[in-house]
């Protein structure tokens, strides 16, 4: 009876450990491979508006252009969004949206959550093209296998 027990219940943790690990493992999986495809850059160029406001109104636009474009190409790097922050942000987008609206800090963490969700979404797209030209080959080389005279 105790070895029924104790193989019950030890059954049970392995199945939420299982649960919550593989939610983790394809997370970083995910992670890694969108920063290897996707490069990021800053979001944010409010230091650009100080240096173009003294300069004439005719070249203030193409001067904050310029310096946004430089300052992405310098920037870029690896995409990287943490597990802890994925969840956290998701969490409060499904529970708590009401009454964090209003709130600078929550909209900056959910546009970044929703930069990573539509990473996401274009990575599966495109995993799904390889796929698909995969089998595609894999046909085409069967079909010269087979219809060759030997």
């Amino acid at each position: 009876m105790v070895l029924g027990l104790v193989g019950g219940v030890s059954g049970i943790i392995w199945a939420v450990l299982a649960m919550i690990f593989n939610s983790f493992e394809s997370f970083k999986l995910e992670n890694s491979m969108i920063g290897s495809i996707y490069p990021t850059s800053p979001q944010n160029f409010d230091d650009l508006d100080d240096n173009a406001s003294r300069d004439e109104p005719s070249t203030n636009g193409e001067r904050t252009a310029k310096a946004a474009l430089m300052r992405t190409v310098a920037d870029r790097g690896r995409y990287f969004y943490r597990y802890e922050e994925y969840m956290f942000i998701w969490l409060l987008k499904q529970c708590c949206c009401c009454f964090l609206s209003n709130s600078k800090w929550f909209e900056t963490k959910l546009k970044r959550l929703d930069r990573h969700e539509e990473a996401s979404e274009k990575l599966a797209n495109e995993i799904d093209i390889v796929k698909l030209i995969y089998v595609q080959r894999v046909g085409q080389f069967i079909a010269k296998l087979i219809l060759n005279k030997h």
